[in-house]
């Protein structure tokens, strides 16, 4: 049963106590990606051009590649930190930016999707956005896994769970308006809460298609003897 509430409280004991390594790498990937796109900002207020240039769509292809490294580097980390605190260093973040290759190409393949539903309605979009949700957590724990798979186990762990995950992302909205009255500095301590939440969460949505027999470990390419159900 998916309990959403659950997976919240579950990451508010594991970030006790653990809070700065998480709140110091949002800082660092936020500040970063505020690096990149800070030229492409100064560039049209000096200019005083608002018409799109050249510079500003390099500007905003370094960002997108910059910031779909970092969410799958992230990923990687939280699946680390929710297992294992004492393994969840910024080094472990360091060396899942190994992931680059396979987080852009996740990034292009599910965006161009998601992208093609949009040009039908909106809602679809959202609906094929919610079943590849979980496209980074199971490549950045199954290295084996190609994207495509990846994208097609996705859509197999969501199934059924597509509304329980939209009101688990709406649940956070009132966090959000609170961080934006601290003028943003509260995205510090959010965004590791709401990534440590939907970790939890593709764990439990693994472990129940796993359960239900929806899916088997050889999906993960995993052989039949290591199967398990966490």
């Amino acid at each position: 049963m998916f309990e959403g509430r659950q997976y919240k409280k579950q990451a508010r004991e594991q970030l006790r106590g653990y809070w700065t390594t998480p709140v110091l790498l949002t800082l660092f990937t936020q500040v970063v990606l505020l690096v990149i796109i800070l030229p492409q900002s100064l560039y049209s207020a000096l200019s005083g051009d608002d018409s799109y240039s050249f510079f500003q769509f390099v500007v905003s292809i370094i960002g997108g590649v910059a910031g779909a490294v970092f969410e799958i580097a992230l990923v990687k980390y939280y699946l680390v930190f929710t297992e294992n605190r004492e393994k969840a260093t910024f080094s472990a973040f360091l060396e899942a930016l190994n992931l680059w290759g396979r987080g852009i190409l996740a990034s292009l393949w599910s965006g161009l999707w998601t992208f093609l539903w949009c040009m039908l309605f909106i809602v679809p979009g959202i609906i094929k956005a919610i079943a590849y949700s979980q496209i980074l957590y199971i490549l950045a724990e199954n290295p084996q896994v190609s994207v495509r798979k990846a994208m097609k186990i996705s859509m197999a762990m969501t199934k059924g769970y597509k509304g329980d995950l939209f009101l688990l992302e709406l649940s956070f909205i009132g966090w959000m308006l609170l961080a934006l009255l601290s003028a943003g500095i509260g995205y510090l301590w959010l965004i590791p809460y709401i990534s440590a939440t939907f970790t939890n969460t593709y764990r439990f949505l693994k472990a129940d298609a796993l359960r239900r027999g929806v899916l088997t470990n050889e999906d993960f390419g995993l052989p039949p003897a290591q199967q398990s159900v966490q």
